[in-house]
């Protein structure tokens, strides 16, 4: 056992492991691995789902504990990001991206630019913590659930993103380039997502208030919300700066 407990039955009664017989396999790897698979899998529909539509609600069952019906949220986070990661190397978004970025000045190499688009994943890692800062000052809710909000937030931006990447990608194949920045108007549509989640999260349940506190609450959770995204790119902007000079440092 992890715990080094003595067990009987099945299962540990002090850290709930399953009691394994004999030495490790292959075939016992591999149906563990697809047991962790398809438990992640199975949990990340109804939370994407509820992400969708009551951000709110999910929220603050989980910080209530209700956890077992939900992905885990940095799992979710990375499950996101990693879908979002495959979807672009196929679709030649990161290609794109790294011209564009070399073409406004932002860097003087397309190595330099691709190091930075392939390794965005670990950028916005960096932003989960500063996001859960941010949204923590005058809030009554603690650093770690802010931080499970902006995972599970930032977690489904990024499914909904690689959604927006395919979409576009079949347009393009069908109809040829669209004259609309697909880009921009998927981005000011996520930006309003998070400012509504947060809003959602961070006020009182139902019922708590009376009409017109209700309102109020919504209000001042939509601009709190802005207020921690606009403080957000903000400080994206100073994380990127930085990483870039970095990155130009590196490569030179």
């Amino acid at each position: 056992m992890s715990c080094g407990h003595t067990h009987w039955g099945r299962y540990c009664n002090r850290c709930g492991q399953k009691a394994r017989d004999g030495r490790l396999t292959t075939r016992r790897l591999v149906r563990d691995t697809a047991r962790e698979v398809s438990d992640i899998s199975r949990r990340v529909i109804p939370t994407a789902v509820h992400l969708t539509l009551r951000p709110g609600t999910l929220l603050r069952c989980y910080w209530a504990g209700q956890t077992r019906r939900w992905a885990h949220p940095l799992k979710y986070f990375f499950f996101a990001f990693a879908i979002l990661q495959i979807a672009a190397w196929q679709t030649g978004f990161f290609d794109g991206a790294a011209q564009a970025m070399i073409d406004q000045g932002v860097f003087e190499s397309i190595e330099a630019a691709s190091f930075l688009s392939d390794g965005f994943t670990g950028f916005f890692g960096i932003l989960l913590p500063v996001l859960a800062g941010l949204g923590r000052i005058g809030s009554r809710y603690t650093f770690a659930e802010h931080l499970v909000f902006n995972a599970y937030t930032m977690g489904h931006l990024a499914l909904a993103y690689t959604a927006s990447i395919a979409v576009r990608s079949g347009v393009d194949r069908l109809m040829g380039e669209i004259p609309v920045d697909g880009a921009r108007v998927t981005l000011y549509v996520l930006i309003g997502f998070y400012i509504y989640a947060f809003a959602d999260a961070m006020r009182r349940p139902d019922g708590a208030n009376r009409p017109a506190q209700h309102l109020t609450a919504w209000v001042w959770g939509f601009v709190r919300g802005a207020g921690v995204i606009l403080l957000g790119i903000l400080a994206s902007i100073m994380i990127a700066g930085t990483f870039i000079g970095l990155v130009e440092a590196f490569l030179q």
